[in-house]
């Protein structure tokens, strides 16, 4: 379980660290939210040893990182209570419901997360899996985002065509790992590629954002993070080999 558990933070702290390096442009540093992510992170790792002790770790990083980003976003649209004035695209959804209510639906979706890794295995053939994430990541982004920006065929492709060649390479790494499994960790990988693309290579406010002027002292110190960031990356490709 140690192991387990060390994984899926080497893969939570992939996107803490994107997070800070362009979230914190515009907002404050939050520990909360960091210990949110690390907290969601450590329980999806024990959940996973629960289920399958036997998963390479490399796959149980990428399957974290998968999990954890679908219970944030969760947790940001029916949990979360935050002044949305900051946002152009609301983290909440826009969703309209009574917070009971809310909150109500935002456990129940987590649980019903849980119980289908627990219980649900994918017997479709990988390639086909593949497209689905892609398609699926895809559609999910042009839904949040598009009512606000429009829609944008650059950023739909991308996905997809990111998803099949993350999924191309787990097939040639592990090829013997189940649907279920190799659905999440395509999808982890690729959160790390779009999220480095989007956060990291291109540099800029986050599109979610209303502000678009630059914090410009955190725009020299963040800098700093690019070590972490490599050294995390360094974690990740160790994990293939073990």
């Amino acid at each position: 379980m140690t192991y387990y558990i060390f994984s899926g933070l080497i893969g939570v702290i992939n996107m803490i660290l994107w997070g800070l390096y362009g979230d914190l442009l515009v907002e404050r540093f939050s520990f909360v939210k960091i210990l949110r992510s690390v907290l969601i992170g450590i329980l999806w790792s024990i959940l996973l040893f629960i289920i399958n002790p036997d998963l390479p770790l490399f796959i149980v990083a990428l399957v974290v990182i998968s999990l954890e980003r679908i219970t944030t976003e969760i947790y940001k649209a029916l949990i979360r209570v935050e002044d949305q004035n900051k946002y152009k695209i609301p983290s909440d959804l826009n969703i309209r419901l009574a917070y009971k209510l809310k909150l109500f639906l935002g456990l129940l979706l987590i649980l019903i997360l849980g119980t289908l890794v627990y219980l649900v295995e994918i017997p479709i053939n990988k390639i086909y899996l593949t497209l689905i994430i892609g398609i699926f990541i895809a559609l999910g982004g042009m839904l949040k985002d598009a009512p606000f920006e429009g829609f944008d065929s650059v950023k739909f492709f991308r996905s997809p065509i990111v998803a099949i060649i993350i999924g191309t390479s787990l097939l040639i790494l592990f090829p013997t790992i189940s649907g279920k499994y190799f659905l999440l960790a395509t999808a982890g990988g690729e959160r790390i590629i779009s999220e480095f693309y989007k956060k990291i290579f291109r540099g800029r406010i986050p599109g979610k954002f209303q502000q678009k002027e630059f914090n410009k002292t955190w725009e020299e110190k963040r800098k700093l993070l690019l070590f972490l960031y490599v050294l995390d990356i360094i974690g990740l490709a160790v994990l293939i080999f073990v």
